[in-house]
């Protein structure tokens, strides 16, 4: 199942909103959003492998086939216009999947919002820790920040989460962005004013990966913004979404 709880009144909803989570975590916290937004907008969080009612299964390691399975899922279930949200390592597999879906010639987004995200076209200058130790991986989750602290203080808890952001930090270190055609879609792309990760510079170069509209909005906060600044996050998506018409 790719897909988590959605909202009572999503069915009613005329646009669909795929959210895709950041490194090391799972669909949960966009179940919020799908109670603030339906009926207007059908939240679907999509979970990944290996995590929540998925942990049983074998975490993706490589976006390609990460990316391929769930256009299947999409390919399957997006049967009203739709759009994409990802934030962080979500916004890359967001990206991806949306040129996946054009190469198959298949339904398509009508806007991509890549939120927290350097453009895929900028080299990532951090040291790679995906075939690290378990102790360098544990300190970049909580430098990344992000995770809630329960995490780090229970045992049980962590030995679950390392795995999990292991295979994801995998996908992030690993992925190269492919020469392309740009996107005809609007891409729309969120940061924060305080992100160490993801200076404005970085943002600003997404614009080159899309031949339809393009606009930042900054955010107060680090690379999590999302988190203090949601109401005015959604705010932003709906505004966003609602000018699709």
């Amino acid at each position: 199942m790719w897909f988590g709880t959605r909202s009572r009144g999503a069915d009613d909803a005329s646009l669909r909103l795929y959210c895709l989570p950041y490194a090391g975590r799972g669909s949960a916290y966009y179940i919020q959003w799908g109670r603030v937004l339906a009926p207007r907008i059908d939240v679907r969080p999509v979970l990944l492998p290996g995590r929540e009612n998925r942990i049983g299964e074998r975490s993706f390691t490589q976006m390609a086939a990460l990316v391929g399975s769930l256009a299947d899922a999409i390919e399957r279930d997006a049967n009203v216009p739709f759009a994409l949200f990802g934030h962080s390592l979500g916004a890359l597999i967001a990206f991806e999947l949306a040129r996946t879906l054009r190469r198959r010639g298949a339904r398509m987004p009508l806007a991509l919002i890549a939120s927290g995200a350097s453009s895929p076209t900028v080299p990532d200058p951090t040291p790679h820790v995906h075939a690290s130790s378990d102790a360098v991986l544990l300190d970049e989750l909580r430098a990344l920040g992000g995770t809630p602290d329960i995490v780090f203080e229970e045992a049980e808890l962590l030995a679950l989460a390392l795995p999990i952001f292991r295979a994801d930090m995998t996908v992030y270190e690993t992925y190269t962005c492919a020469d392309e055609e740009p996107l005809d879609l609007p891409l729309h792309v969120l940061g924060g004013t305080r992100d160490p990760r993801v200076p404005r510079g970085d943002l600003l170069a997404w614009g080159g990966l899309t031949s339809g509209d393009f606009s930042i909005r900054m955010f107060e906060g680090d690379h999590y913004f999302i988190h203090p600044r949601e109401r005015d996050v959604l705010a932003t998506i709906v505004k966003l979404l609602s000018a699709l018409g």
